[in-house]
C-alpha cells in the first residue's frame, strides 16, 4: 500500500471564498487498499472542516476532471463516500468531470446517499458551480 504521505498528495480539500467545500482529485489511485485509504483520508479532512463549524451547512464541489478517463473506486471507498454524502452538514453536492465509469459509480453513490435532487453529476465544472450557487 502507498504511504499516507504520498496518498495525501492525490487530493485537495479546501473551503473557497464563497464557503463552498471543494474536493479536488489530483491523481488517480487504482490499487484497492490505497484507493480505500484515500477515501478515509478525504473523510478525515472533510470531517475536520465540518467540525470547525458544526452548525454550518456546506455546498460541496467534487472535481474529478484531472482524473481524465481513469477511474476506480473500491467498495470500501464507495461506502466512505456515501457516508460523507449523507452527513447532515453536506447540503448540495455537485460532481464534475471524470470518465463514464466514474459517472456510473457516482450515480450509485448519489442513489445510496438518498439526497435526491441535492446531488448531481455534471460534465463540466462551470455548470456544476452554477448549480451549486443557485
Amino acid at each position: 500500500m502507498i504511504p499516507d504521505k504520498e496518498l495525501q498528495k492525490t487530493f485537495k480539500v479546501l473551503v473557497d471564498e464563497k464557503g463552498t467545500l471543494r474536493l479536488i482529485f489530483l491523481e488517480h489511485v487504482s490499487e484497492p487498499d490505497s484507493n480505500s485509504r484515500v477515501a478515509e483520508l478525504i473523510a478525515k479532512e472533510i470531517l475536520k472542516v465540518f467540525g470547525a463549524n458544526p452548525k454550518k451547512k456546506y455546498n460541496v464541489f467534487i472535481d474529478l476532471s484531472l482524473l481524465g478517463k481513469r477511474g476506480y473506486v473500491s467498495s470500501r471507498a464507495r461506502k466512505t463516500y456515501v457516508q460523507l454524502a449523507q452527513h447532515k452538514q453536506a447540503n448540495k453536492v455537485a460532481i464534475a468531470g471524470g470518465s463514464i465509469f466514474l459517472k456510473t459509480i457516482t450515480g450509485f453513490i448519489l442513489h445510496a446517499a438518498g439526497k435526491g435532487e441535492k446531488m448531481k453529476w455534471f460534465a463540466n465544472k462551470k455548470e456544476a458551480i452554477k448549480w451549486l450557487l443557485k
